[in-house]
């Protein structure tokens, strides 16, 4: 499925969950990079940086949203998949965000490590889907 060239964006203002997710996502052997805001992560992709999956957690602090940050990403690069990652959203805010397209996966924080590899191992399936000519 996946190969070492696989990239991974992961945004969240925490600076803590970076490792933690480096650490969960070992296995997978992505090239994962991080951002802590929403602008940060746009600066990233639009240095012409291709990423297989970007997750992104839902409050980013002080800026744009993560659900925001995901619409752009969605809008600049369309074949990324998108996994958001929350503590806390409104149902019909994600319910919204799904129908919509604008997130194609979610995990509910704390979220379980099967949850979180699922999505990205689904994300990156599904980006090598739409990659193929």
């Amino acid at each position: 499925m996946q190969t070492s060239s696989s990239r991974l964006l992961f945004v969240d203002d925490e600076l803590g969950i970076h490792d933690l997710v480096d650490e969960l996502l070992e296995e997978l052997m992505l090239d994962i990079s991080h951002a802590l805001t929403g602008e940060e992560g746009l600066k990233i992709i639009k240095g012409s940086r291709v990423f297989s999956v970007v997750i992104s957690d839902y409050n980013l602090g002080n800026g744009i949203t993560g659900g925001d940050f995901l619409r752009f990403v969605k809008e600049y690069t369309p074949r990324t998949s998108r996994i958001l990652v929350t503590g806390g959203i409104e149902k019909d805010d994600l319910v919204k965000m799904v129908s919509h397209g604008h997130i194609d996966g979610f995990a509910i924080k704390p979220f379980q490590v099967c949850d979180l590899i699922t999505e990205v191992k689904q994300g990156l399936k599904a980006h090598e889907t739409y990659s193929i000519p």
